[in-house]
């Protein structure tokens, strides 16, 4: 079965059209609020004989407007066309089948045997992509007194990071029944992570589109320059708010230094600061020299690893001796890993502590958070095996 011959098909051409009214009206309600302030401008250019310029602009606002509010659902309409076009065709035509006799959750939600579909709103979301799912109950205080709600909304987060926030319509029937689906979306998607080996979702291109057309001694190369660049552009950063701190914490010295003095203090200060920076970027060279030593001993196995672009959690490679962070020139051999925990979280990225046998701690970020946090599991138990080889090895 084709996608184009599927209900699949006339339910996105149905929802794109409701998102097309939703857009106008929505355009019409900010067009009428943005027509206030335009009224002045009306009469400035009408007291200049050129009214016809006031319209201009406010129809190419409209225009904006409205691309806005449709850019979003086209981007959704793209990416469900793909994900059910690529579908094997007797995979769709199962699900087109089970679709005709299957009646919405909540006059909203479908749940299939992989995925949970929202038609409305052109979402399909494989289970193994969720990470997180909430309900979400919103109400208003009216005179301070009593509080309405205002409906239901389910939350979903999934493993990339991506939010999906979609409004249910039956909202009296899901605020009864929203603990059993939640408890039903954890344990599909549980399950269906337990089918997929993280290390196929590696991020390639968090690799190639650095070392492409490269051999594996410049791929190498370009990624240790890549993180000292990295290291270079936090270390002026932070310098730059450090500077600026000091100098209005010490602004009011001027006045009780005098003018000669405060200029002697202010250069000497400048001094300081230039030469802890240049011996910052000289400690990120030496590990970025460091990091290229290091990685002359990687095995073929490691160099084709790197060169595959299977870079876990856009972060680190998993290598046969070692963890290497790559935006970081820092790589982690398994024998010195004491324990392991993560903190921080902030949005789609976390703070991975590292406990070293030497007392040491390593830390580095975390750039895909909830991808991690989902196979935290997985990758936890291969790091275990990863520390007892290493560690029978030394044995040996």
């Amino acid at each position: 079965m084709e996608f184009n011959e599927s209900r699949f098909y006339a339910d996105v051409g149905r929802a794109i059209r409701l998102h097309i009214l939703k857009s106008v009206v929505s355009t019409a309600f900010i067009a009428f609020l943005f027509s206030f302030p335009m009224v002045p401008v009306y009469f400035f250019f009408k007291m200049n004989n050129i009214p016809w310029v006031s319209h201009i602009i406010f129809a190419a606002l409209i225009v904006l407007i409205f691309y806005k509010e449709m850019l979003r659902p086209l981007k959704k309409r793209d990416k469900i066309i793909g994900q059910f076009s690529s579908m094997d065709s007797d995979k769709l035509s199962a699900m087109d089948k089970k679709y005709d006799v299957m009646d919405p959750e909540f006059n909203t939600l479908f749940l299939f045997d992989e995925y949970i579909y929202f038609p409305d709103d052109m979402l399909l979301i494989p289970y193994s992509e969720i990470a997180d799912a909430q309900a979400e109950f919103p109400r208003v205080r009216l005179f301070h007194f009593f509080r309405v709600n205002t409906g239901a909304i389910l939350n979903i987060r999934c493993v990339s990071g991506a939010k999906h926030s979609v409004r249910i319509r039956d909202s009296s029937g899901f605020r009864d029944y929203s603990t059993r689906l939640l408890r039903l979306l954890d344990s599909a998607s549980a399950d269906a992570r337990n089918d997929i080996d993280y290390k196929d979702l590696a991020d390639k291109n968090a690799v190639l589109k650095v070392t492409q057309s490269c051999n594996r001694a410049e791929a190498i190369a370009k990624l240790c320059g890549k993180a000292f660049r990295f290291d270079i552009a936090k270390i002026i950063f932070a310098d730059i708010i450090i500077i600026l701190a000091y100098w209005w914490l010490t602004d009011s010295l001027a006045f009780e230094l005098g003018e000669a003095r405060y200029t002697s203090f202010m250069a000497v200060s400048a001094a300081i600061d230039a030469a802890a920076v240049i011996a910052m970027i000289l400690r990120s060279g030496a590990k970025r020299e460091k990091m290229i030593r290091r990685t002359e001993k990687f095995s073929v196995a490691d160099l084709e690893t790197i060169e595959q672009g299977r870079a876990l959690f856009g972060t680190f490679f998993m290598l046969e001796d070692c963890l290497w962070f790559f935006w970081e020139n820092v790589s982690v051999d398994y024998g010195d890993i004491a324990d392991l925990s993560v903190s921080c979280h902030i949005s789609n990225i976390a703070l991975l502590e590292i406990g070293l046998k030497s007392k040491k701690t390593v830390r580095v970020l975390i750039r895909k958070w909830f991808e991690y946090m989902a196979y935290h599991d997985s990758f936890s138990n291969d790091l275990k095996e990863k520390i007892k080889e290493n560690n029978f090895r030394e044995v040996m």
